[in-house]
């Protein structure tokens, strides 16, 4: 029987991807005072979604985007509407990108001033609808971002959304630490990422961390998790580690090279670890839906909360996770976290 040299389970029943990611770091720089929401995720891609819209959509008579006819072969669709007849669990599909808002809201950016925040591409495929999100990000940058802010350009007092400028987009890799340049302010061009997070890299990442008993799961973003039809209030392991396999083996499944994944042995084992310290609690948010026509509840656990256990095997699992988000409204920015570890030996 072969066995994983991580997690010391048969390899049928470890972790084996097929997609790659890449992680985007977007460096912008305001030209008007930008007012950031704490957690400013739904927003963000409430005004990325509507700039690539408006540039790339050639039916804007559909009333949405799984409506349209021609959604099969429009980037926009592709990138932020994903639709897939076939789906074993509905028409829609893991969107392509997870977004990781800035973790810094909650304040005006000064003109002059920087912020960041992060979009990850999931799977080779998402590489090809990359000038969607390039020119998207433009297109915001121009009209605006943020709540209102009252300004007098010199045409009189009005309250509109801070304009800031694209400085760069940088692939950053968080396991080996490679950059690599995508596009610069100014760029008629840009360039393919080619320094992805891959599985291998993943797996070699958490084999140089030795045995892990203890690990803190920090929420940076609210963690929306929803059990037979019930919002989650409190985390276990076991439920942590359900939808982490969840979130996975749906991508694996939409973008990667095998039928999803065999998780039965993770859950198994996932009952042993225990919880040590809880410092979470609900955030209540709302996001407006224009396909809705209403607000719609966003809102889960913010803090951080401590496990203690044979934690090694489960680790590959969650540094995926820490890379793609997990539960409901990762597209919106919820569901980043954030692995701080305890080694043992």
């Amino acid at each position: 029987m072969v066995t994983d040299t991580v997690t010391g389970w048969p390899v049928t029943g470890g972790l084996v991807l097929g997609f790659a990611v890449y992680p985007l770091r977007v460096i912008c720089r305001a030209v008007e005072p930008v007012l950031l929401p704490t957690f400013a995720g739904s927003a963000m891609r409430g005004a990325l979604f509507g700039a690539v819209r408006d540039l790339a959509c050639v039916n804007p008579a559909a009333p949405s985007c799984a409506a349209c006819p021609l959604h099969r072969v429009c980037g926009a669709a592709l990138l932020l509407a994903t639709v897939d007849e076939q789906g074993p669990r509905g028409r829609e599909v893991p969107r392509p990108f997870a977004l990781r808002p800035p973790l810094d809201g909650g304040r005006v950016v000064q003109p002059g001033e920087r912020f960041t925040f992060g979009v990850t591409l999931i799977g080779e495929e998402a590489l090809r609808l990359l000038p969607y999100l390039v020119l998207g990000l433009r297109r915001v940058a121009e009209v605006g971002m943020g709540r209102p802010v009252v300004t007098d350009r010199g045409d009189g007092a009005a309250a509109r959304r801070g304009r800031f400028q694209v400085e760069a987009l940088l692939q950053v890799n968080p396991l080996t630490g490679a950059r690599q340049t995508v596009m610069r302010a100014g760029d008629a061009l840009v360039t393919l990422p080619d320094t992805p997070v891959t599985h291998a890299q993943v797996m070699n990442w958490c084999a140089a961390r030795g045995p892990v008993s203890r690990l803190t799961l920090r929420l940076r973003t609210p963690l929306r998790l929803v059990v037979d039809g019930k919002l989650v209030q409190r985390l276990t392991f076991p439920l942590v580690m359900q939808r982490v396999c969840r979130r996975l083996t749906d991508l694996e499944r939409s973008y990667g090279r095998v039928d999803g994944l065999d998780f039965r042995e993770v859950l198994a084992r996932a009952a042993d670890v225990e919880v040590v310290e809880d410092r979470t609690r609900w955030l209540d948010l709302e996001s407006k839906s224009s396909r809705q026509r209403r607000t719609v509840p966003i809102g889960g656990l913010v803090g951080s909360v401590g496990f203690t256990g044979e934690l090694t095997p489960f680790l590959p699992w969650l540094v995926w996770a820490e890379l793609v988000g997990v539960g409901k409204d990762v597209t919106k920015g919820n569901g980043v976290i954030e692995l701080a570890l305890a080694t043992s030996g």
